[in-house]
């Protein structure tokens, strides 16, 4: 009994040692074809039509509801700072209470240019930037722990045009 307890304590020490621990990276994501999913539902999700050269699209959440349809799309920069959008799900208070801190502050009406809106609320917490508007009837928030530069350039490539 005692070398089988012997032999079962060598073989877990002689597993970790050559085990791989490493962390795994968040695996890219199609976030085009739940939009055609979502379009093909008639419903209109915002997205980007093309992302930048090292982003990745790295979550999709499409939640489709019989009073509201909730969209949401998380996309890494190529430094791996957060960007996401938001559509639906509530108010803007909602939306806001939901991604940003307690401390978040509105810094008034900016103009970003946008196929989907220029004018939107700017946003800003101790580690995030958020901008928020009502497209179509329905609060959307862009917001992320990304430079400020990268999340209106990300708000620079939203479209609610067709995907097909």
């Amino acid at each position: 009994m005692v070398v089988l307890v012997v032999v079962v304590l060598a073989f877990v020490a002689w597993r970790g040692l050559f085990r791989d621990n490493d962390f795994q990276p968040v695996r890219p994501v199609d976030y085009r074809e739940t939009v055609e999913l979502a379009q093909d539902g008639d419903f209109e999700p915002i997205y980007p039509v093309e992302l930048p050269e090292g982003w990745e699209a790295t979550s999709v959440d499409l939640e489709p509801g019989t009073e509201r349809t909730v969209w949401a799309l998380g996309v890494l920069t190529d430094e791996r700072e957060f960007l996401g959008v938001q559509q639906g799900g509530g108010s803007r208070d909602d939306l806001l209470e939901l991604w940003l801190d307690e401390d978040a502050e509105s810094q008034g009406e900016v103009t970003v240019d946008s196929a989907i809106g220029d004018t939107w609320e700017e946003w800003t917490d101790s580690s995030d930037v958020a901008y928020a508007a009502e497209i179509d009837g329905q609060e959307v928030l862009v917001h992320g722990s990304a430079p400020d530069e990268d999340v209106r350039e990300f708000l620079g490539l939203l479209t609610l045009e067709p995907i097909r």
